[in-house]
């Protein structure tokens, strides 16, 4: 699914990856654990095109990453979950969830319904705005970590997580996934 040989990454002419060599079947889930400055959030940076790589190779499903703009790679399933909430806050949550609708494959397995069934809380909310979202008990929030652009407004975050959760590409990447304490985080 996803097979990295020998990236290599810079800041200008500051080198900062050197040879990161990784692969990832379908159904595997694989962590980078490191300090901070250790390059685990440079090298998702790069597999997502938002920082160009200068050496080595990254494919996802046999399709060459390198070179591709992030959105590119968002289109062959690929996706980031980066730090924080990321909604739209002055959406509903329906708005939300119609806004960053995205069918990656021909059949499309997306719907409003299947969402609401995942997070019955998210039902319940459907006309609330993102930034009236509270954090509430996130103990039953169990969904696929993907989120959405934007800031969620200043409340808690269970329920604005649940609302970013709603996509799900073919796979993700999940940075900073131990800043929010959430059951699924």
């Amino acid at each position: 699914m996803l097979a990295v040989d020998h990236l290599q990454a810079a800041y200008g002419p500051a080198q900062v990856l050197f040879d990161i060599c990784l692969r990832v079947g379908t159904g595997e889930v694989v962590t980078l654990l490191g300090r901070n400055g250790m390059g685990k959030t440079t090298t998702i940076r790069t597999l997502m095109g938002l920082l160009p790589a200068c050496g080595g190779t990254a494919a996802f499903e046999g399709v060459s990453l390198i070179g591709l703009p992030p959105y590119r790679i968002a289109q062959a399933g690929l996706g980031l979950v980066p730090e924080g909430r990321q909604i739209f806050p002055t959406l509903t949550v329906e708005e939300n969830l119609i806004a960053t609708a995205a069918s990656r494959l021909a059949v499309t397995r997306w719907t409003l319904e299947r969402v609401y069934d995942f997070f019955p809380q998210l039902a319940e909310r459907r006309g609330h705005m993102g930034n009236e979202l509270s954090g509430g008990d996130s103990s039953g929030d169990q969904g696929p970590d993907v989120e959405v652009m934007g800031s969620g407004g200043e409340k808690s975050g269970g329920d604005q997580r649940r609302l970013g959760r709603q996509r799900k590409p073919h796979a993700f990447k999940r940075d900073e996934c131990c800043n929010q304490p959430d059951a699924v985080d």
